[in-house]
């Protein structure tokens, strides 16, 4: 139990230094504040996403069933549902559309004029109408199908092999029968180009809604082909709520969010990543006082020393998120969780502060001193919190792919997976199971990097420690 010594000891000298306590804690509260000034401008009030859409669908004459003969274009739909919809709780428009030419639209987005340029191509009615076309003629073949089974099991009793074809098209199903035939779908395949600046954080946030409305419309029109459909089997239709539960929910984006909201989780992450400077500098000045000299010839394990070290700032973490948290909520950060998603930003945050503890065993195994280390952390610290995505979203550098989905390099460090999982928990509202995998990679890279940083401080450092 000696570790608990070592961390009383290391807990009060962490409160005795005033000065570097305080710089500890309030250099990234500033941070938060110069940063919540800068980029929530208009927090709390809904700002359309301005976007352009050129659309050169030519539309299609739809035949089938009721719709026989009518010309459709499904291109003007799409940007119709675009134009109407408004963000949660307001009757503010999501999207600010302007109908634009190719070329007027790409010198819009060098302006940054739009958010995002929207291109719909000119067979997409024709391949929304072959969509319809394979939705029904699915529909249709499995109901029939459904109604052979049936029938067969209804007189198989009776005479053995008959199948009641004879019946099949009477009555309920008799509109398909006469000159009626299945429609057949052609393969025709459309595109719809959603073209942007990928560092331009309104063109990811754009993108990511336009992406689930086109999705939604094109389920929408699906949806429509098998209620039309099923409303000629009368009694047969079964809907699939049956079978499936979807629960609707608002479209990730449509709330008010500002850049400062994105960026407010990763400020928890560049404070945690500052804890490495002070733990190098604190074990730097051990080994000038001459303490771990001392140590060597006691009774008192590497074990004891180095996790006597991590609770002292471990703890340190915790009342570093709690006051950041307090000031992103004073200056109108967008908190969309609740007490548990913020007790799960509590537990990300110390894992994450295990890791730069574990930096900070790592830097002063290589310091000659205290400056030395405080100098070195700075260097490798706040370079870091950029290439993690503290303040600004990373450009795609994909190495792989890993449990389905593609492994960036950044993917490497923990503090990345930290910053991920705490703006799922903060901004998002998300649980336990929406942060599993990012918790997962930020576990096992921590335990990798604190067994590296135990490593190398104790063959540079404590060799002679039993």
């Amino acid at each position: 139990m000696k570790f608990l010594h070592v961390s009383i000891k290391g807990l009060k000298e962490i409160f005795r230094d005033r000065k570097g306590l305080g710089l500890l804690l309030a250099f990234p509260a500033i941070f938060m504040l110069v940063f919540g000034f800068a980029f929530s401008g208009g927090q709390g009030d809904n700002s359309s996403y301005r976007i352009g859409v050129v659309s050169e669908d030519r539309g299609v004459t739809i035949s089938l069933a009721e719709e026989t003969g009518e010309e459709k274009n499904f291109g003007k739909e799409l940007v119709a549902t675009i134009e109407s919809l408004t963000f949660e709780d307001s009757d503010v428009p999501l999207f600010d559309v302007r109908q634009v030419s190719p070329e007027e639209g790409d010198d819009l987005l060098k302006e940054r004029e739009i958010a995002a340029l929207v291109s719909v191509p000119e067979n997409f009615s024709d391949s929304i109408h072959q969509l319809i076309k394979s939705t029904v003629r699915r529909e249709i073949t499995g109901r029939v199908g459904e109604m052979v089974i049936t029938n067969f099991t209804r007189s198989s009793a009776d005479d053995g092999l008959s199948t009641g074809s004879e019946d099949l098209f009477d009555g309920e199903v008799s509109e398909f029968s006469g000159d009626r035939t299945l429609p057949k779908a052609e393969k025709v395949m459309s595109k719809i180009v959603i073209k942007g600046d990928p560092g331009y954080m309104a063109y990811g946030q754009a993108r990511s809604i336009l992406s689930g409305v086109i999705g939604r419309f094109k389920d929408e029109v699906v949806d429509r082909a098998e209620r039309n459909t099923a409303s000629y089997f009368k009694g047969e239709y079964s809907p699939a709520g049956d079978f499936v539960t979807v629960e609707t929910e608002s479209i990730s984006g449509s709330q008010s969010f500002s850049v400062f909201d994105y960026q407010a989780p990763g400020i928890f992450v560049f404070a945690l990543l500052m804890t490495s400077i002070g733990v190098a500098g604190s074990l730097a000045k051990e080994i000038e006082a001459g303490t771990l000299e001392r140590l060597k010839i006691s009774r008192m394990s590497s074990f004891d020393l180095l996790f006597g070290t991590l609770i002292p700032w471990s703890v340190l973490t915790i009342v570093q998120v709690i006051i950041l948290f307090a000031v992103a909520l004073l200056i109108g950060f967008s908190w969309a969780g609740g007490f548990t998603s913020l007790l799960l930003a509590v537990l990300v945050a110390v894992i994450a502060g295990i890791a730069s503890v574990s930096l900070g065993l790592l830097i002063a195994a290589f310091a000659d001193n205290e400056q030395h280390a405080s100098n070195l952390g700075t260097l490798i610290a706040v370079p870091l919190s950029f290439i993690v995505g503290a303040f600004f979203p990373l450009p795609k550098l994909p190495i792989g792919r890993l449990l389905g989905s593609a492994f960036e390099i950044y993917d490497v460090l923990p503090w990345t997976h930290a910053a991920e999982a705490l703006r799922t928990l903060l901004i998002y509202g998300g649980n336990i199971g929406d942060i599993l995998l990012e918790l997962v990679f930020l576990v096992g890279l921590t335990v990798v990097l604190f067994l590296v940083g135990v490593f190398f401080f104790a063959r540079e450092r404590l060799t002679s420690l039993q």
